[in-house]
C-alpha cells in the first residue's frame, strides 16, 4: 500500500526527510494528506515508517499506545469524524488502535498500562504458537488472557489476524466473550476495500507476506469468525443486515470479493480450507453473484468471457462445483434483471473446457437443473462498464459455442435441455452453420437432420 521512491535503487536512509518519496494511493484521502503534510507524524507516518523499517516493531506500537496513554500525543488527524477505513486498509494494528482511541468512554490508559499492552502486542505479534504464547503471556506479563478487557482482546484479535496467526485467533474466538451481545470489534470495521486488498499480490502487505499459503490462511481465519457463536466474540452477532446474516454491509461486500479471486490461485479453488469457507458464507446467509460463481466454475487469465484469447479456462472440477452450487444455488446468485446473461456468464466458459474432460459435461448439467437458461446470450448482460464486446463475443449460445468445437457430446447434452438449434447468434450463424464454418461435419449434419 505505501510506495517508496529514494534513490535509483529505491533506497532512502533512515532518518531522511520522507515526502516526496513516500506515497499511498490517491483515494485514500486522509492518509495522503497526512503523509503530504510531513510536521505531524499520527497514524499514516507510523503505519509507514514501520512498513519501510524504519523503526523497530517496539517503537511502532509505542506509538500507537500514545494516542490512547495519558498524556500522549495528539494530532489534527485525531479527530472523531475521522476515515478509519483508509487507516485500516493501509494498516490493520494501526486502524485498531484509532477505533479504540475514538471510544471516549472507555477513556485513556496509564503508562504502566500502556507498558504492559506494548508487551503484550509485541508478543502476539511474534509469537504464532499457542501454547508457548499462552506461557510467555503469563511468565513474561504476568498476567492471564482471561483478565484483559475486551477491547484488548479486540487488539490482540486484529494483530493475530493481521499476522494470519489462525490458532491464536481461534483461541480468541472460542474462549473470550464479548461485554455485551451489542458490542462490536475492529472486524466490523473491515469492508471491501480492505479485504480486496488482501487478497491481492502484493509481496508486503498488512504485516504478512501474500504467499499462496497465507491466502489460504485467510479463508480459514474468516471460517473461525464465521462460525462463532453468539456472544463469545465481540463481533457478533451482527444486527446491519439482517437480510444477510446479520453482517454489516461493508463487511458482507468484502466477503464477497474476498471469495471472488482464483485467477492466480487456481489450487485454492480445491482446498479444504476454501471448502470450509464457502460453508460458513452460506450458514451465514450470504449470496454470492453469478459472476464470482462464474469465476470459481472457470477461470481464465483474460476474463471469463474472453474467446479470442481462447482461455485458457481451468476447470475447477466436479466436487468443488456441487459444493458451490450446494452453498450459492443459482436461484438466488442469477439476477432477476439479467437471468439469460448471468447464464451465458455461468456457462459459456464451460463449453471452452478440453473435449477431452468430462466434468464439463457434469458440471454444464448441474447448472441446467438449477435453473440455467439453456439459450443465454452475453449479449443480455449489461456489458457497458465493462466496454464494448467484440463482435464474436456477443449473442452465441452455449449450444453454438459447443457446436463451433464440434463437441457432439455437449450439444447433444444441452439439446436434451431444450437448446433450440435455430437459435441465431453472431453474424446472423445457427449452430449448424458454425459447426460446418468451422470444419465439424459431424456436428453440423448431426443438427441438420433432426
Amino acid at each position: 500500500m505505501f510506495m517508496c521512491h529514494g534513490d535509483e535503487d529505491g533506497y532512502v536512509p533512515p532518518g531522511e526527510p520522507h515526502p516526496p518519496h513516500v506515497t499511498v494511493p490517491s483515494n485514500l484521502t486522509e492518509i495522503k494528506e497526512e503523509i503530504d503534510q510531513m510536521d505531524e507524524e499520527c497514524f499514516g507516518w507510523t503505519a509507514a515508517r514501520h512498513y519501510l523499517e524504519y523503526i523497530t516493531l517496539e517503537e511502532y506500537f509505542d506509538r500507537l499506545i500514545d494516542h490512547i496513554r495519558e498524556g500522549g500525543t495528539r494530532h489534527k488527524w485525531d479527530k472523531s469524524n475521522s476515515n478509519i477505513p483508509d487507516v485500516l486498509n493501509v494498516d490493520l494494528i494501526a486502524g485498531a488502535f484509532k477505533a479504540r482511541m475514538l471510544k471516549r468512554n472507555l477513556g485513556r490508559i496509564s503508562h504502566a498500562d500502556g507498558e504492559q499492552l506494548k508487551a503484550l502486542c509485541v508478543l502476539f505479534y511474534r509469537e504464532a504458537d499457542l501454547t508457548e504464547l499462552q506461557r510467555r503471556v503469563e511468565l513474561e506479563i504476568g498476567v492471564t488472557l482471561a483478565s484483559l478487557p475486551p477491547w484488548i482482546m479486540d487488539i490482540l484479535g486484529i494483530i493475530a489476524y493481521a499476522r494470519r496467526h489462525v490458532d491464536v485467533l481461534e483461541h480468541l474466538v472460542k474462549n473470550y466473550r464479548a461485554s455485551s451481545t451489542r458490542a462490536k470489534s475492529s472486524f466490523d470495521l473491515l469492508g471491501v476495500s480492505v479485504l480486496s486488498s488482501r487478497k491481492g499480490r502484493s509481496e508486503k502487505f498488512q504485516h504478512s507476506a501474500n504467499t499462496p499459503l497465507n491466502r489460504e490462511i485467510e479463508y480459514k481465519m474468516w471460517t473461525t469468525l464465521l462460525n462463532s457463536e453468539p456472544n463469545t466474540w465481540l463481533h457478533y452477532p451482527m444486527y446491519e443486515r439482517k437480510t444477510s446474516g446479520g453482517i454489516p454491509e461493508g463487511l458482507y461486500y468484502g466477503l464477497h470479493w474476498l471469495a471472488d479471486y482464483w485467477r492466480g490461485d487456481h489450487e485454492l479453488r480445491t482446498s479444504p480450507a476454501f471448502a470450509d469457507y464457502l460453508r460458513a458464507l452460506g450458514a451465514r446467509g450470504i449470496i454470492l453473484s453469478a459472476v464470482t460463481i462464474a469465476r470459481f466454475l472457470s477461470v481464465t487469465e483474460g476474463g471469463n468471457i474472453d474467446f479470442t484469447r481462447g482461455g485458457p479456462f481451468v476447470p475447477v472440477g466436479i466436487e468443488p462445483a456441487r459444493l458451490m452450487l450446494e452453498c450459492f444455488p443459482l436461484g438466488d446468485s442469477m439476477s432477476k434483471d439479467y437471468p439469460n446473461g448471468d447464464s451465458a456468464n455461468l456457462a459459456l466458459p464451460i463449453t471452452q473446457w478440453p473435449i477431452d474432460n468430462p466434468d464439463r459435461l457434469v458440471v454444464l448439467q448441474m447448472l441446467l437443473e438449477q435453473g440455467l437458461v439453456v439459450d443465454g446470450k452475453v449479449a443480455e448482460m449489461p456489458w457497458g462498464h465493462l466496454g464494448p464486446q467484440p463482435e464474436h463475443q456477443k449473442y452465441d449460445t452455449c449450444l453454438i459455442k459447443a457446436a463451433e468445437r464440434g463437441d457432439i457430446d455437449m450439444v447433444k447434452l444441452l439439446l436434451r435441455y431444450g437448446a433450440k438449434r435455430d437459435m441465431q447468434g453472431a453474424h446472423g450463424h445457427t449452430a449448424a452453420q458454425r459447426a460446418k464454418e468451422k470444419g465439424h461435419t459431424e456436428v453440423a449434419n448431426y443438427l441438420d437432420g433432426l
